[in-house]
């Protein structure tokens, strides 16, 4: 109380300025028509303003929610599909049981942070554990593949970015499941390579590259992008392959965060076989 006092103090004379103001156009509008028309039509538009200002705030918040909702309602629809799920299908006899068991889940998040100008690139999203994200899962937007997450706190995650030199992911075409690693070379932030694709593979510029599902990172055929140009590593058998990525990771502001339900299980099947 005594700081409102201390203000209203400090500037009494800019207050008494605009109550005197305000009292003579006041007294001015009442005396004459004219006047009168104008300090409503003023006041009219000064109004009008202020209810526009704060419509498009209230607009912008509204925008914000209806973002959040469609990104939950996008992942609902992810996890619905085919390739979410563990076909659990059997036969015994003739019958023939059909099942599917989910295997994975997404998790909405917004990005926060990125950087896309040195070799060892990275994202903060704003979710963290507390939305039961965890290291070592895969991030990808409605375009294509983004990285994996690293680092995560209560409530923000830090992801390795594919535009990281130490970052692969496994890799296919799509029209003959011919399978090697997708990797970036530094350069260029909208191509990566694709290594490890024989010379009797037929490859042609366009040609789309998507997800093995041979990780627990991603599922299988998600988008990575197309084939730009290739030709064969002198002295192999090899292609060097550039692939245009058909997301631009530079301008990404939503994601979905990869849930494979089912990753501890595989993790520890493959820790036998190593041991053995």
């Amino acid at each position: 109380m005594q700081s409102l006092l201390r203000f209203i103090v400090r500037f009494y004379g800019f207050f008494l300025f605009v109550v005197l103001e305000v009292f003579c156009g006041l007294i001015i509008s009442t005396e004459s028509n004219f006047h009168r028309a104008s300090f409503f039509s003023s006041a009219n538009y000064l109004i009008g303003n202020f209810y526009n200002s704060t419509s498009d705030i209230a607009d912008y918040f509204q925008l914000k929610e209806a973002n959040e909702q469609l990104l939950s309602e996008n992942a609902k629809l992810k996890a619905a599909l085919k390739s979410a799920h563990y076909n659990k299908s059997f036969k015994v006899g003739l019958v023939r049981n059909v099942a599917s068991e989910q295997l994975y889940t997404f998790i909405p998040a917004k990005v926060i942070n990125n950087s896309i100008s040195s070799l060892t690139n990275y994202l903060t999203l704003d979710k963290g554990s507390i939305q039961e994200v965890k290291a070592e899962m895969g991030v990808i937007c409605d375009k294509g593949i983004i990285g994996l997450t690293k680092t995560v706190s209560n409530h923000y995650t830090s992801v390795i970015s594919l535009l990281h030199k130490d970052l692969k992911v496994s890799a296919k075409f799509k029209k003959n499941n011919y399978f090697g690693s997708v990797e970036w070379n530094g350069k260029k932030h909208t191509i990566v390579q694709l290594h490890d694709i024989p010379q009797h593979v037929n490859i042609q510029v366009g040609d789309t590259i998507v997800t093995s599902g041979y990780s627990t990172f991603f599922p299988a055929d998600i988008p990575i992008g197309a084939v730009s140009n290739f030709e064969l590593i002198e002295g192999t058998n090899f292609y060097d392959i550039d692939v245009q990525l058909f997301a631009d990771l530079q301008s990404i502001e939503y994601i979905y965060i990869v849930n494979h339900l089912k990753k501890e299980e595989l993790e520890e099947l493959s820790s036998k076989e190593e041991n053995e």
